[in-house]
């Protein structure tokens, strides 16, 4: 966004204003997100300004917008390089280069990951997506237009040739996807064309349906939701909102052609408070982790066999030394510190580790049990520890051996 209104900018003060603005934008960003912050709109802004013959612009002002994410963002990373001078080579090669071309790269896809997401995040207007990009291509000579095609695709595109990938990534192309979508809508609003809105209704009236029966199927066959039917209210009511809303837009869509962001609110509204308590609990141990937080702070040792876990651990209990039970994962590069081996936990030396923590003091630990692999794992922990289970998450507190 700061992108554009500099690039669409006039006047000489203005310009520095808005190309400063997009600094500030960037330093911040950096400090977030690192160094992609300052690339994407690299990606965009070059290509724009060489096709619209102002590169001279991009030479003047671009240097600008450098100076002041400089400035941003210089005291930060001064700062954590006095504290870890390590930080910046584990910042810059492990999680940009590695995560980008590395053979063993984290969440590692196919270039063609982001093409079904990009169809799933046009939801609820997933009609409206080949006519908004077949309209985008045929209007591509609108500098406007250009632009958002540009901020859509050297996004998508450079996360599609990384080899590490995940849904979030392409999180700064739905931007400029809405407003394709939208201007799309507006176009066959004002030329009175309702017909692809009428199968945008269909379709999300066919998904919403769908998603009813295969709930109440998976309810009958094998219940996901156990004592909790306030929960399964609150999801019905979401479900038959969102087919109700889009079968208005079905059968009136040039009135109704809102309605499906009605049925979404709804949706937004009531299906994450009607989530089954084990899928809270799965995707937010932090909560179950909360709820024994007095008896896990008593333990002198902590344990888990999941980094999420894990985490959720010591932010609960503003504790740092969870040790980790065959698992390493993204904390690898940490993990080979020297220090670090004395944090892990080999499935083969857990039950002598678990003698020597046990003649210290008490013992808490957090399992994500998913599958055989976890079972075993739980298995050779000792048998006389107090045992709380929610999902698939297990807390089990164990006491002091005496001497």
């Amino acid at each position: 966004v700061a992108l554009w209104f500099a690039l669409d900018s006039a006047g000489r003060t203005q310009r520095l204003i808005a190309w400063g603005v997009l600094g500030l934008a960037c330093g911040m960003g950096f400090m977030t997100k690192g160094f992609l912050a300052w690339l994407l709109p690299v990606l965009i802004a070059l290509p724009w300004m060489l096709w619209q013959k102002r590169w001279r612009e991009l030479l003047i002002y671009g240097p600008v917008a450098i100076v002041v994410a400089i400035a941003v963002s210089l005291p930060w990373a001064l700062a954590v390089h006095a504290q870890e001078p390590d930080y910046w080579r584990f910042f810059f090669w492990h999680e940009h280069i590695r995560r980008f071309a590395g053979d063993d790269a984290q969440h590692d896809a196919p270039w063609w990951f982001y093409l079904p997401l990009l169809v799933a995040f046009s939801l609820p207007w997933v009609a409206l997506l080949p006519p908004a990009l077949r309209q985008a291509w045929q209007t591509r000579r609108q500098s406007n237009i250009a632009f958002l095609l540009l901020w859509l695709l050297m996004p998508l595109l450079f996360f599609s040739l990384s080899n590490g990938k995940l849904p979030s990534y392409i999180l700064p192309c739905l931007l400029p996807l809405a407003l394709l979508l939208g201007h799309t809508m507006a176009d066959r609003l004002n030329r009175e064309q309702g017909r692809v809105l009428g199968i945008n209704g269909l379709l999300n009236l066919l998904l919403g349906v769908i998603t009813l029966l295969a709930l109440v199927y998976l309810q009958l066959k094998k219940p996901i939701y156990g004592h909790e039917l306030h929960n399964l209210m609150l999801v019905f009511i979401g479900l038959i909102g969102w087919i109700m809303a889009n079968l208005l837009q079905a059968f009136r869509p040039l009135q109704c052609w809102a309605a499906p962001a009605f049925g979404s609110l709804l949706l937004i509204g009531f299906v994450p408070a009607g989530l089954p308590e084990s899928v809270v609990a799965n995707k937010m141990p932090d909560q179950f982790i909360l709820e024994h937080a007095a008896e896990l702070s008593q333990t002198d040792t902590l344990l888990s066999n999941d980094l999420g876990a894990a985490s959720a651990l010591a932010w609960r209990l503003k504790r740092p030394d969870v040790a980790l039970y065959n698992t390493i994962g993204e904390l690898k590069y940490g993990l080979a510190y020297p220090d670090g081996a004395q944090q892990q936990v080999d499935p083969k030396a857990v039950q002598a580790w678990m003698s020597a923590a046990r003649q210290k003091g008490s013992v808490g630990v957090v399992m994500r049990v998913k599958g055989d692999d976890e079972l075993q794992e739980i298995e050779r922990l000792p048998k006389d520890g107090k045992r709380y289970e929610q999902g698939n998450i297990v807390i089990l507190i164990f006491p002091q051996e005496a001497s």
